[in-house]
């Protein structure tokens, strides 16, 4: 078909030709793709940031609840993160509570589901002061890390002397 100005009807036509649309996919995807990896690459180190800010904030609360106790009273402990939902599976948790209450002189709250991951050990050392029998200074440290995983994302140790 011709048009009055002897010119084929196709060649007016304003239309992307194949090579034309295929370039611009591989250039958008060239340029999506490293965008795509940043930002999952910046939520996954933001998630992990958040998970270390946590862990230390258990760690520092846990020195804080040891300074209240008497120095003689001062121990090893296992872990004493529980949410609702854990306890509840627990027999006798009851007790639990009543000798966090006994010892701490407050009552035990409950982990949201966001710390409910992790679980924290208190570790006393009283080796640091051989001249005095009973030790008068004990070093405290806490460990705060994944349940099921040993992996430590925050240790916060302190000295506490008599």
């Amino acid at each position: 078909m011709i048009n009055s100005s002897n010119k084929p009807a196709f060649k007016d036509n304003k239309a992307f030709s194949y090579i034309e649309v295929l370039t611009a996919t591989v250039m958008l995807a060239i340029i999506i793709v490293p965008v795509t990896r940043l930002l999952l690459f910046s939520s996954w180190g933001t998630r992990e940031s958040s998970e270390y800010v946590l862990a230390y904030n258990l760690a520092a609360d846990k020195i804080e609840h040891i300074k209240m106790l008497d120095f003689d009273k001062i121990e090893n402990e296992e872990n004493d993160i529980f949410t609702k939902e854990e306890a509840d599976k627990i027999p006798d948790f009851h007790k639990f509570m009543q000798l966090y209450k006994s010892r701490y002189k407050i009552d035990f709250k409950y982990y949201d589901q966001q710390q409910g991951i992790f679980a924290r050990t208190v570790t006393i050392d009283d080796k640091l002061d051989p001249y005095n029998s009973p030790p008068k200074i004990k070093k405290v440290t806490v460990n705060v890390y994944l349940k099921g995983s040993k992996k430590v994302l925050a240790t916060i140790n302190t000295l506490i002397g008599e």
